[in-house]
């Protein structure tokens, strides 16, 4: 069992290959090199018969082999041999004794080999045990080798993105606990206040209870899509669509709020401009778009375009931190830390637009527009 193990590594395996090819490449060139040298051998000596410099080469001569030809016990002291296997022995002989070291040589150069296939994939190995254990800031340094560099590249970036997803799972946990221990704690408290008779049950204290239990439904709610949007549980219901026709039945619902805030919103998309999409999910998207732009931007003006390549929603307001705008579409993100309804929301809008753009094959990104005003969201189609 244990011999096996060691013959299933890659590295014994690539040695033993090696040292297979070398020997049969050493073999057949012997076989090669005795037959073509005997073949010369022949030549020569004829020639050298023909001018009778020397006996004809069927005449014996004495040589220190035995009877099959190699170095050993002398056959009646010593065999009678001819010129021609006189000289094939001694050929044979020359060649195993090249053989026996370059089989050496093959054995070294391929363990050799092996290690060097093997060692940045032992290394590769470690890594991933590593990682198996949680070790999410390993990095791996790269070698001399493009191949495994790319590997090594793959390895460092699948560990970057893991750290990331485990900061991000350890942040959903503590924002979630805390999003829920808030209007729990509050519900609880009045609600003891209330059966200890330190807090009167009217219609005031009836409205901030609601409060409490809509909040807690809102982020249940919204946890509960954004769950079923990022396992693909809600697919798009695709339909051709008028996106001018959409907008001006979302500018409709914000017509007040609009209102209020004294801020202009220009549609600059033409009638005929269409699409293939979700209504009901793109009606979410720019519903929260412009939902966070109204509440939270302090903007004047927002302006919404459309071209073949990408849809942007653009506003002049306050605007975000630019080492930010990839965090805004991060479940429970908020540039606003208190948590403070008033000045931040769930931190769920974006991370579910995200979710919906992405059913839709598409992409989106935040960025600070050309005047350094606000900020744009692109929606690449």
């Amino acid at each position: 069992m244990k011999l096996n193990k060691h013959f299933n590594k890659i590295g014994v395996k690539v040695a033993l290959i090696i040292i297979g090819l070398l020997a049969g490449l050493f073999v057949l060139l012997n076989f090669l090199a005795v037959d073509r040298g005997e073949r010369a051998f022949h030549d020569v000596y004829r020639i050298i018969v023909d001018r009778g410099g020397v006996p004809a080469y069927d005449a014996p001569l004495i040589g220190p082999f035995n009877d099959q030809g190699f170095p050993g016990r002398p056959f009646n002291g010593q065999q009678e041999m001819t010129p021609p296997e006189h000289f094939k022995n001694k050929f044979q002989l020359s060649l195993l004794l090249i053989g026996l070291i370059a089989l050496l040589g093959a054995v070294g150069i391929a363990f050799l080999i092996s290690k060097i296939i093997t060692r940045p994939l032992n290394k590769l190995g470690t890594g991933l045990k590593k990682l198996r254990a949680s070790h999410y800031k390993l990095r791996l340094d790269e070698n001399n080798s493009e191949e495994f560099n790319t590997l090594i590249k793959e390895f460092n970036g699948l560990a970057a993105e893991l750290e990331r997803a485990e900061e991000l799972r350890k942040n959903l946990i503590s924002d979630t606990s805390h999003e829920l221990k808030t209007p729990l704690a509050s519900l609880v408290a009045q609600l003891e206040g209330i059966e200890d008779g330190v807090l009167t049950f009217d219609q005031e204290r009836v409205k901030l209870l609601r409060e409490q239990v809509v909040r807690l439904y809102e982020l249940t709610e919204g946890l509960q899509d954004y769950a079923s949007l990022r396992s693909h549980f809600i697919k798009p219901q695709f339909k051709n669509l008028r996106l001018k026709e959409v907008l001006d039945k979302i500018m409709e619902q914000f017509k007040d709020q609009l209102a209020d805030k004294k801020i202009t919103v220009r549609v600059n998309i033409s009638d005929d401009y269409a699409l293939t999409a979700d209504p009901s999910l793109l009606t979410r998207v720019f519903t929260n778009l412009l939902d966070n732009a109204i509440r939270y931007s302090q903007a004047k003006n927002i302006t919404i375009a459309a071209t073949k390549e990408q849809i942007t929603i653009a506003d002049d307001g306050v605007g975000i931190p630019e080492q930010h705008l990839q965090d805004i579409f991060e479940r429970f993100f908020r540039l606003e830390k208190s948590r403070n309804r008033k000045t931040g929301g769930l931190g769920l809008g974006l991370a579910i637009i995200r979710e919906i753009i992405e059913s839709h094959g598409w992409k989106i990104h935040a960025r600070i527009p050309e005047n350094n005003q606000g900020v744009e969201f692109v929606i690449d189609l």
